[in-house]
């Protein structure tokens, strides 16, 4: 009888999520990413990434999104003489919810995932000597933000947060950093997905 009842209530649900997400279509895009990071050793960043978006429940959808960014290099840490760009890949998945109707005009969303990626320091070690450090840049990573869809594009914005405290040392300095955070801009061109 439990087995019945358990059955019962799956099926139930499953046909409300299949009705609920019916006005809803999957989606793919493609973006351009804009990135202000709120680090010395980073400037501004530029990237392109691909998302999905699958129904889940009337105003609900999950959503996935692979990129890469480029982040310009900035002034790098106290006694560098010169810092590398960032090349920077990401996966993030999470969920939106629309605040009107599906998939049209204002939504909230959050997602988590990684980023990877990595810089090189000069480091002034003397009159004549230079060293050169490279540290990993990335790791766990959330994201919260919003946007606004329309029939054929999604213009998003959020704030990233990215790893944690690292470290990074020649023979002479060490420098440690907190998590990198950035602000980003999304503008992606909408692709609907099956019928």
């Amino acid at each position: 009888m439990k087995r019945s009842i358990n059955f019962f209530v799956a099926l139930c649900a499953f046909v409300l999520i299949g009705n609920g997400a019916a006005a809803q279509q999957m989606q793919a895009s493609a973006g351009l990413e804009l990135a202000v990071p709120f680090v010395n050793w980073a400037s501004f960043g530029v990237g392109l990434s691909g998302g999905f978006e699958y129904p889940v429940w009337e105003q609900i959808a999950a959503t996935g999104q692979l990129g890469f960014e480029v982040m310009l290099a900035g002034s790098g840490p106290d006694g560098t003489s010169s810092a590398s760009n960032i090349g920077m890949g990401f996966f993030q998945v999470g969920g939106k919810y629309y605040f009107q109707d599906v998939q049209d005009g204002f939504y909230g969303q959050v997602q988590l995932g990684f980023h990877t990626g990595s810089q090189k320091f000069k480091y002034n070690e003397g009159t004549i000597y230079e060293s050169t450090v490279k540290q990993s840049v990335g790791g766990a990573s959330w994201a919260i933000g919003g946007g606004y869809q329309m029939e054929k594009f999604d213009i998003s914005a959020r704030l990233n947060g990215v790893g944690g405290r690292r470290s990074v040392a020649s023979s002479t300095y060490t420098y440690s950093y907190n998590s990198l955070f950035y602000f980003g801009i999304r503008v992606a061109y909408l692709i609907p997905v099956g019928s």
